[in-house]
C-alpha cells in the first residue's frame, strides 16, 4: 500500500520533467502572414504625403476610385530580408523571419503634410530587414506623393522628422 502513493509521485515527477524539458527547447517562429497587411491613415485636410522607406522609390501608388468612402490613405508592403551569413556562437540562435521582425508604418502630421515612415527597417552588417512591394492608395488625385528613400542602418526607428 505504501508503494502506490510513491509510484504516483515518481510518475508525476517524471511527467513534470518531460514537460519542462519540452518547454525549454527553442520553438520555430511561424510567420503570422505573408504581407504586412493594410495600414490606414486619416487623409482629412492632407494635401501632400511624404513616404520614407528603404524602397520608397520603387513604391507603387494608385488613386482610390470610391469617392463616397471616407478619405483614407492605405499602405501595404511585404516584409523581406533576414540575417543571412550571421553565425553567432550560441548554438540555439535562430534567425528571425522578416514576417516576425515587427516592421510597420508610422506617421506624423505637419499641417497639411503627412509623413509616413517605415518602422524597424534595418540594414546592419548581416541583418537586412526591409519592406518591399510597397503600395500606397490615395483617396484623391489632388494628393501629391513624394517618395524619399531612407538610408537604412542599425536603428529601426521611424523617420518622422519635419519635412
Amino acid at each position: 500500500m505504501n508503494r502506490h502513493p510513491v509510484s504516483r509521485i515518481l510518475l508525476s515527477l517524471l511527467l513534470l520533467s518531460l514537460l519542462l524539458g519540452a518547454c525549454t527547447q527553442p520553438q520555430p517562429v511561424k510567420p503570422r502572414h505573408p504581407t504586412l497587411g493594410v495600414v490606414e491613415f486619416d487623409a482629412k485636410g492632407i494635401k501632400r504625403v511624404i513616404l520614407r522607406a528603404g524602397e520608397a522609390a520603387e513604391a507603387t501608388a494608385t488613386v482610390s476610385e470610391d469617392e463616397t468612402a471616407s478619405p483614407v490613405i492605405k499602405i501595404s508592403a511585404r516584409p523581406a530580408g533576414g540575417a543571412a551569413g550571421y553565425h553567432p556562437a550560441d548554438p540555439h540562435w535562430r534567425e528571425t523571419p522578416a514576417t516576425a521582425w515587427g516592421m510597420d508604418f508610422a506617421a506624423s502630421r505637419f499641417g497639411s503634410t503627412l509623413v509616413i515612415s517605415t518602422k524597424n527597417e534595418i540594414s546592419y552588417i548581416h541583418h537586412q530587414y526591409l519592406l518591399q512591394d510597397i503600395h500606397i492608395s490615395l483617396p484623391s488625385k489632388s494628393l501629391r506623393l513624394i517618395r524619399q528613400p531612407r538610408q537604412l542602418n542599425g536603428d529601426g526607428a521611424p523617420d518622422l522628422s519635419r519635412p
